[in-house]
């Protein structure tokens, strides 16, 4: 019997221990704090290796006794997990962009933060949308941007995240690669013009809302140069001329060259895509598609030196192209991330 009672002990004392040890590997305020001292990445990764019960048992506590600037940062270290997760573990994306926005809505009743937390709030929705689209997940998408709607209902990012649903349907549906020619005929052509016309609605109820909305004007002009609609034109010389980003401005002049090129403009068609470069010197696609435009007028010598300037790229920055077909925004990930408080 004492022996017994002996193992008991053991078992007992072992099980606190191991449960100690896990307390001090978990230390979801912590965490956020790290996060909020700009160490994104490690605050991620150990909430990365924490369970969903331990984060539920820790973050609804922290959303009361954390100051309101922390619930900011802790909400922005829930949206870049589940940036990490949306991919492979889709349910496990909703629950930390569900937290998130529990944060966010916590912080916003606190009487100083509620004007800044209200704005990053608006700015939220339309990215988790973004985040969702570019994983293919409409359904997500759609209703986190019917919530921000709800709360926000002349918001124009809004609109035009909805209108990106339409358009990545097009690549999830069967056209992965929208750099292919439009199906002459067929059910599929229809399909996908019926698609780009649903996005361009929003695209323009957007920038009915928002004049100044430069990827509005970037995805309409895409969607008329696919159609072959003539107005493409003068979308992308607005998103070249109205963007403060320089990987939409990148992109619309690269849109433009291929716009020229299509027009068998190959002289106007190169000096976009010299333009594309210069903004852009570290991306592939502007070289690739300056080298086939040289080429075809006969350059052939700094076709190829484009080429190998290319294939010698240190691969260090995600090509915006790969963004704009994915329908990920990462100019607005950028944007949230500088919001969440240094501590």
């Amino acid at each position: 019997m004492r022996r017994w009672r002996l193992v008991l002990v053991i078992v007992i004392g072992t099980c606190v221990i191991a449960r100690g040890r896990a307390q001090e590997r978990f230390d979801y305020t912590q965490l956020v704090r790290l996060y909020a001292n700009g160490l994104g990445n490690d605050a991620v990764n150990g909430l990365l290796r924490s369970s969903r019960a331990e984060i539920d048992a820790a973050s609804k506590p922290a959303g009361s006794t954390v100051s309101a600037r922390l619930r900011v940062a802790a909400a922005m270290l829930h949206t870049e997990a589940a940036i990490a997760l949306v991919d492979r573990k889709p349910f496990d994306a909703a629950f930390h962009v569900d937290t998130a926005g529990i944060f966010l809505q916590s912080a916003a009743r606190d009487p100083v933060e509620h004007e800044r937390a209200t704005s990053i709030r608006r700015r939220w929705f339309y990215f988790v949308a973004r985040v969702f689209v570019s994983a293919g997940q409409m359904q997500a998408a759609s209703w986190y941007i019917r919530d921000g709607l709800l709360e926000f209902p002349r918001d124009g990012a809004l609109y035009f995240a909805r209108g990106t649903i339409a358009e990545r349907t097009i690549q999830v549906g069967g056209q992965p690669d929208l750099r292919r020619e439009l199906p002459d005929v067929g059910r599929e052509r229809s399909r996908i013009e019926d698609l780009v016309k649903r996005a361009a609605d929003d695209y323009q109820r957007a920038l009915n809302l928002d004049h100044a909305l430069a990827l509005a004007h970037l995805h309409l002009g895409w969607g008329r140069l696919y159609l072959g609609d003539g107005r493409a034109r003068s979308e992308l010389e607005a998103a070249a001329a109205d963007s403060a980003t320089s990987r939409v401005r990148y992109l619309a002049h690269l849109f433009l060259g291929g716009l020229d090129e299509r027009q068998k403009k190959l002289d106007d068609a190169r000096r976009e895509y010299e333009e594309a470069l210069h903004i852009g010197p570290a991306y592939q696609t502007a070289y690739l598609a300056l080298s086939r435009a040289e080429e075809a007028v006969g350059n052939t010598t700094r076709a190829r030196n484009l080429a190998l300037s290319c294939a010698q790229l240190a691969k260090t920055e995600q090509d915006p192209w790969w963004d704009f077909a994915s329908g990920f925004d990462r100019d607005a990930l950028t944007e949230l991330r500088a919001e969440a408080p240094r501590q």
